[in-house]
């Protein structure tokens, strides 16, 4: 209850020291045929040392690959092959991840692209309806709280004033403060995968985000703007005199006089405890129901409670990555996690160029398309026509490696001009060959 609190003014909250850590590491690589091998090991970390995955992670696992997995020790471990779509292996506060490995293949090589978004929420609409349906249960809680109020049923007309605050600008103010405080923590979420400074991170929240909600409340009347250099100190207290304040105000009681005696009594944070669980209970909605409904929801920003190790072995270093290299392993990795609520979830992604050394021997000679090369001939050679395309490969078909091969390729003229926009790689030179020749001879 007290974290759904915190949720409600957007304070973000972190794990407690020695929570349990579901922890996995991914390995993969491509087969023979084109499949992507991928072995995935997971366990559970904490203080005392390892033990056993949880259910729902070996749950998880066992739909995606269709078996129970190898035990090793305290940790369980699933292999199998995949096409383009990769398993959705992993999961984090009941959301899993997605990937898929695409390849465009051509004669000469091919280029792989991989991308894998780890658990994490990508329904940002869910997320909004979310927001506005946790606004609305509030202000249902606190309505409902006043109406039942002695000392304020006594005074009818100041009771729907005050009900008309709490369901239309109060209920307004949290939902827009709940949406501002999301938007900051995707963007915290965001900027802690490029920076390596945390206090850079911290820093770049309190002037770009922080700030900017503090100002919205100030405008708004729930902070005055004294008290702002109260709010690293005493945040919650001097938010909760804010909003006792501008409820008094829209009951008709001025700056100067006392807060009438039911709004009185919540200036104590466990009297409004008491005071949200008995609205609770006078909508017929339980404590546990509430966090059950909306936990999923909270943002766990600095610290997740899944955490692992993606790696990749290939045989060519990627043109574009936000994974490190090892060029002596020749593997390309990731540290990743998983994450929830409105946090963004964390992107892998990659893409190489694996030349057909056999192919480029038999035709070219030697391997003379490579790496970025490589890549720019399969993108050209995508944008030909059918007809061009024939005659294409039945030109490349026909070369073999010797003295003449240069001149040929520079020869090579379509039967026919491209119709596509004369941006298009396809569109005929008018020397040295086509656009695919120049890449083939690095012209």
């Amino acid at each position: 209850m007290r974290k759904l609190a915190l949720f409600a003014v957007m304070l973000p909250f972190m794990l407690a020291p020695g929570c349990p850590v579901r922890q996995f590491e991914v390995e993969m690589k491509r087969t023979a045929d084109g499949q992507v091998l991928r072995e995935l090991t997971v366990w559970t970390s904490n203080d005392s040392g390892i033990s056993e995955p949880a259910e729902e992670v070996l749950e998880t696992a066992r739909l995606a690959y269709g078996a129970i997995g190898d035990e090793d020790g305290k940790r369980r471990s699933f292999a199998d092959t995949f096409g383009e779509t990769l398993p959705a292996d992993l999961i984090h506060e009941g959301l899993t991840n997605h990937g898929f490995v695409g390849t465009t293949r051509c004669p000469m090589g091919q280029v792989v692209t991989y991308v894998e978004r780890m658990p994490g929420r990508n329904d940002l609409f869910a997320l909004v309806a979310g927001a506005e349906e946790l606004a609305d249960i509030v202000t249902k809680v606190w309505v409902a709280w006043a109406r039942q109020e002695p000392s304020l049923q006594r005074e009818p007309e100041k009771l729907e004033r005050l009900v008309i605050f709490l369901e239309g600008e109060l209920r307004d103010d949290l939902f827009n403060i709940m949406l501002m405080g999301w938007r900051a923590v995707m963007r915290v979420s965001t900027l802690e995968c490029s920076a390596s400074d945390e206090d850079e991170v911290q820093e770049d929240f309190w002037q770009a985000d922080y700030l900017a909600g503090v100002s919205y409340l100030v405008e708004r009347g729930y902070f005055r703007p004294g008290e702002v250099a109260l709010l690293r100190e005493d945040g919650g207290q001097v938010a909760l005199r804010g909003v006792l304040r501008k409820a008094a105000a829209a009951m008709g009681y001025g700056d100067n006089e006392a807060l009438p005696a039911a709004l009185e009594r919540l200036r104590d944070p466990e009297a409004v405890e008491a005071a949200f669980e008995q609205g609770l209970t006078l909508i017929e909605l339980s404590p546990e129901e509430l966090e059950q409904r909306f936990t999923p929801l909270l943002p766990q920003i600095l610290s997740t409670s899944t955490r692992g190790r993606v790696v990749w072995h290939c045989r060519a270093q990627p043109l574009a990555t936000n994974g490190a290299w090892d060029e002596e392993k020749r593997e390309l990795s990731w540290e990743a996690v998983g994450r929830q609520g409105c946090e963004t979830p964390q992107l892998l992604y990659a893409s190489w160029a694996e030349p057909d050394e056999a192919f480029q021997k038999e035709h070219l000679g030697r391997v003379m398309l490579e790496s970025e090369r490589l890549t720019k001939y399969v993108v050209w050679r995508a944008g030909l026509s059918d007809v061009q395309l024939n005659e294409w490969g039945t030109f490349i078909a026909g070369l073999r490696p010797g003295e003449e091969l240069a001149e040929r390729l520079k020869g090579f003229r379509f039967s026919k001009p491209t119709t596509m926009p004369s941006t298009m790689p396809a569109e005929p030179a008018e020397s040295g060959g086509t656009p695919g020749a120049k890449l083939i001879l690095g012209e």
